[in-house]
């Protein structure tokens, strides 16, 4: 069943070499330097686990550091910058554990956050559509 994943290995292994020629072909292109592969392969994995309001957060903050701040701060400041956002959800997290949940506080249940029904936070992921004609069932 899971037999062709072996043959993304392959995919994984040649792709920034591929890149590496595009950009040694087309030195103009300057964004073509800036792609990294393994990093995008391995945060195609986590996409899973997340909701779609968390991957919007980590694209917004990545452009916003690679893009815009990475002109007035020098690279090691971004680094410190990062270590700091990971510092502070991870403390957050400590923080909700030991006061909310470790209590027995839970969030009201009907929350918009929660996601409603589906629990995806999509409202409308409980409606039955067929999908072979896209309409309301």
């Amino acid at each position: 069943m899971y037999y062709p994943l072996v043959w993304f290995m392959l995919v994984g292994a040649l792709l920034p070499f591929l890149f590496w020629f595009l950009g040694r072909w087309y030195p103009q292109h300057r964004w073509l330097q800036h792609i990294h592969i393994p990093l995008i392969l391995v945060m195609g994995t986590y996409w899973y686990a997340v909701s779609a309001a968390t991957i919007f957060t980590w694209l917004c903050v990545g452009l916003l550091a690679s893009f815009f701040l990475h002109r007035w701060w020098n690279s090691r400041y971004l680094l410190l910058f990062s270590a700091g956002m990971s510092i502070g959800a991870l403390t957050a997290r400590i923080f909700i554990y030991f006061v909310l949940i470790n209590r027995g506080i839970t969030m009201p249940e009907n929350w918009w956050g929660l996601g409603g029904l589906t629990g995806d936070g999509c409202p409308l992921a409980g409606v039955p559509i067929n999908v072979t004609t896209l309409t309301y069932i």
